[in-house]
């Protein structure tokens, strides 16, 4: 395959129908095959963030080909879209291996299609960023610039180490002042656990909580 096609493709996307080398002449419509792709992710029970970045993945798979008359095998079309990703778009290596594992989970897990090897692509090479990560001094000026319910969330995210689903989905029985604890239900890989309550949000955290049961 000449890899160097995929590098002069625009981004831009055409109306149409999408016709994907998936089991010969199938036609399906873009937004059919993403909510077919989301139910069987539900089904599965993925996670949230899974789901997110799988459709993600599959969209712009579905994007780079529409509109293209003819197609190459299964095999050779995942291999241009990465091999562009790669050269074109300049993205990560784990955002390469993000996409290949949203487009091998819409052929394998959605279609039933088998997918052999793929080989022939060009694989990333630009290293992913370290985050910036805020010191103690920093997290708490920010802190102080906030009141009342935002106060309160960011700080138990930096505090009590809650992912933004965990906190927004956070109950007030789940919350035991006595014990200076949180329970986190169906958190990460759908499983409990439980964390500290941080004390610079505990005395704000439990009037929220009393005003909340005054005003049910």
């Amino acid at each position: 395959m000449a890899w160097q096609e995929c590098v002069r493709r625009s981004n831009a996307s055409v109306e149409g129908t999408i016709r994907l080398p998936l089991t010969g002449n199938v036609t399906m419509e873009h937004t059919d095959i993403i909510e077919r792709c989301r139910h069987v992710i539900r089904q599965k029970d993925m996670s949230i963030k899974t789901e997110e970045s799988y459709l993600a993945s599959i969209r712009k798979y579905l994007s780079y080909f529409k509109g293209r008359g003819s197609k190459p095998p299964k095999e050779e079309a995942i291999a241009e879209f990465l091999t562009f990703q790669a050269v074109q778009r300049h993205v990560a290596i784990n955002t390469q291996r993000s996409l290949l594992n949203g487009i091998m989970f819409m052929y394998r897990e959605v279609f039933g299609v088998d997918v052999g090897e793929i080989a022939d692509y060009i694989r990333s090479t630009k290293p992913q960023k370290l985050p910036v990560v805020y010191t103690q001094k920093e997290c708490l000026a920010l802190l102080d610039e906030l009141d009342g319910t935002y106060r309160i969330m960011v700080g138990l995210l930096y505090g009590a180490g809650l992912w933004r689903g965990e906190c927004a989905s956070l109950r007030i029985k789940d919350i035991d002042f006595e014990m200076d604890q949180i329970t986190v239900r169906q958190g990460k890989n759908k499983t409990d656990r439980v964390t500290m309550m941080p004390k610079f949000v505990k005395g704000s955290s439990s009037e929220a909580c009393r005003a909340s049961e005054a005003t049910a």
